[in-house]
């Protein structure tokens, strides 16, 4: 039988190669659950019983796509008693979490977090940071990013002198984006 192998054509041989298996083939897990997500419920806005967030929302204007941003917020224990927190990082890849936790967090102690968003392209995006605190007192943060033009430049308003009935004043306003739009 090992001569007939041998003495097989080179098609052959890769069709029975093809065949053999010599890994074993992998297997798609289900994305492993977590408890925090699944069984918590995160209503507050920004501030709860326990905790304060400063800003409530963190938002991303003007975006360039393939350019990192970052925006910061703060958590601030506002209850009287030493507390423990959870915080569940963004579920999508475009935004990333980061920040030192101390162990507790006791009364009047600010955590500082940092957001970092990478953007792909030129669209909207959306996410929220879960913070799980004790008892039912939870605390969603979205986060928001959304491509708008840098409107710094703009004058405040304009100021139009009078003019005669009949007349006409014809001035112009140069506006100028330095970033592609696609």
């Amino acid at each position: 039988m090992a001569t007939d192998v041998a003495r097989a054509s080179p098609l052959k041989n890769s069709i029975l190669l093809d065949s053999l298996q010599l890994v074993e083939p992998a297997e798609t897990h289900p994305p492993v659950p977590n408890h925090l997500l699944d069984t918590k419920i995160y209503r507050n806005l920004g501030q709860s019983k326990v905790v304060a967030v400063t800003p409530e929302d963190v938002h991303f204007a003007g975006f360039q796509v393939g350019k990192k941003s970052v925006a910061d917020f703060c958590i601030t224990n506002v209850c009287k008693d030493v507390i423990s927190i959870n915080i569940l990082p963004p579920q999508s890849k475009y935004f990333k979490l980061h920040y030192k936790k101390p162990g507790l967090m006791i009364p009047g102690i600010k955590l500082n977090c940092q957001v970092e968003f990478l953007p792909v392209e030129w669209r909207y995006y959306y996410d929220c940071v879960r913070i799980n605190c004790p008892g039912e007192e939870n605390v969603v943060v979205p986060i928001h990013a959304y491509p708008v033009m840098n409107t710094d430049g703009f004058p405040q308003f304009y100021l139009f002198p009078p003019v005669p009935v009949g007349e006409r004043l014809v001035g112009f306003s140069y506006i100028y984006h330095s970033d592609s739009i696609m």
